[in-house]
Order: structure tokens, then sequence, then C-alpha cells
């Protein structure tokens, strides 16, 4: 028995919004660290003075290194909107008692819920993961019916997992980190 369905369009925007999603939830860790590291030189930098040729390197350098912190997630985005080659790719979901389907025009997957290991809440969409690389991206204005917290409700219950929320360097908090982490299932591996 059907219990929701939902569908995404995969174009160049949605690829860059799941690109995102997927390093901000499990490679959010290697961004902080980016950014420290850029902090670092700059301060460096600043410590040594604009005086010194080493300090203007240090500063340029952080300059330099700063803007890309998005690199790993825009190399994701550009070789997935890559294969898709310029065509839009609909990918369609059923939600059954004890699995789901996702089907595209040339194949259909039924997975458990229990091969998911984490469920996020995004602005606009759902995230489902069944491993640290890739997710399903549901669009919330798609889900029929458009019960969006019977909808979590039931995933939540269906795989013993709460659901988070995307990380941001405004609002990362060490219980929020606690929290993502601890509805991750870890047996599985990208």
């Amino acid at each position: 028995m059907v219990l929701y369905r939902a569908s995404i369009e995969y174009n160049p925007t949605n690829m860059r919004l799941l690109a995102a999603a997927i390093t901000n939830t499990f490679k959010y860790g290697l961004k902080v660290i980016y950014i420290g590291i850029c902090l670092l030189l700059l301060i460096l930098g600043a410590f040594i003075g604009w005086q010194n040729s080493t300090g203007i390197m240090l500063i340029a350098f952080g300059c330099f290194l700063i803007p890309s912190v998005n690199a790993m997630e825009k190399s994701q985005a550009n070789r997935a909107i890559k294969q898709l080659n310029g065509q839009i790719l609909h990918v369609s979901y059923t939600f059954y008692d004890d699995s789901f389907k996702c089907a595209n025009a040339k194949e259909e997957n039924l997975s458990p819920y229990s091969s998911l290991i984490r469920l996020v809440d995004g602005k606009g969409f759902f995230y489902l993961f069944p491993n640290a690389g890739q997710a399903y991206m549901i669009d919330k204005s798609a889900l029929k019916p458009p019960q969006e917290n019977q909808f979590k409700e039931f995933l939540a219950q269906k795989t013993g997992l709460q659901w988070t929320i995307p990380l941001s360097l405004m609002t990362l908090n060490l219980k929020q980190l606690q929290h993502n982490r601890k509805n991750t299932r870890l047996s599985k591996k990208k």
C-alpha cells in the first residue's frame, strides 16, 4: 500500500543544492578546518605586519584560499551536471510501509528504510542519506499527501533516526553537532 509519493527534477540548480547538502552534512568538519587555516594565515600575516613580505604573502594566501571553501561541493555538482548532459532527470519516490522506491526513466530501486543513515530537513527539501556521499532529495512541495510533519514522523519511526538540520557556520553549536552524530547510522560507508 502506497503511503506517500514525492518527486524531484534534478536540474543544475537542484544538483548544486544537493552537493551542498551532502558536503554540509558529512564533510562539514573539513570546511571548518579549511576556514580555520585561512583565518590563521590572515592573523599570522597581520601579526607579522604589512611591512614584511612574509606578512603580505600570508595575508594574500589566506585571502586567496577563503573563496575556495566550497570548491569540493562545486566540483561534485559540476560533475553531476555534466553527467546530465543538459537533460533534466525526473525522479519519483514511493513510500510503502516497509520500504521505499526510487524510480527514473531508466531504472527503479526498492530499498528498506534501514538502508538510510541520516535524515536531514533542509529549506524546501528533505534529504535521505543512504551513505555519506549520496542523498535522495525530495521536494517538499511535491509530497503527496502534503503532510510534511506526518511524513517526517513516519520516516523517523521507520528508520529509528531523528531528523537533523543542515549545519552552517552561523548556527554551528556543539549540541546540534552531537545530535546530528547521534542520529547517523554508522554501519554504512561510502
